[in-house]
């Protein structure tokens, strides 16, 4: 989902909304919902401008899944876990970092490919 803004703007705040509600109910309370909702809004936006600035470029759509990993690394990882749970600094970054470039580049980018040329038509109605 971290890719939609490469489909269109409007998925930035539907991301960050969405961060949002889900963080409301998550069990790292208020410094998720706040450092957790602004991380998604700052990558999704980074995902979009890179979408809209580099599109025509080849390789732009794995540049711009690098961007959730690198703003959750540092907000979740750096100012959630070590800032408000004192959890070691590298070992927290290097943890949500990793996971976030799993989901999203290895496994998010050839997915967004298969839907995004089977389905964007529908997408784009929707929307």
């Amino acid at each position: 989902m971290n890719l939609l803004p490469l489909i269109g703007g409007e998925y930035i705040i539907a991301l960050t909304i969405g961060c949002f509600l889900a963080n409301l109910f998550g069990g790292l309370g208020v410094p998720d919902i706040v450092f957790g909702t602004l991380a998604t809004l700052i990558s999704a936006y980074l995902v979009y401008f890179t979408g809209k600035t580099m599109k025509d470029k080849p390789g732009y759509i794995l540049i711009a899944s690098l961007w959730p990993t690198i703003v959750n690394a540092i907000i979740i990882g750096g100012v959630v876990l070590y800032g408000f749970f004192g959890l070691p600094l590298i070992l927290s970054i290097l943890q949500v970092g990793f996971g976030q470039f799993v989901v999203i580049t290895i496994i998010g980018v050839p997915l967004f490919k298969v839907f995004n040329n089977k389905y964007l038509k529908l997408l784009k109605n929707i929307s």
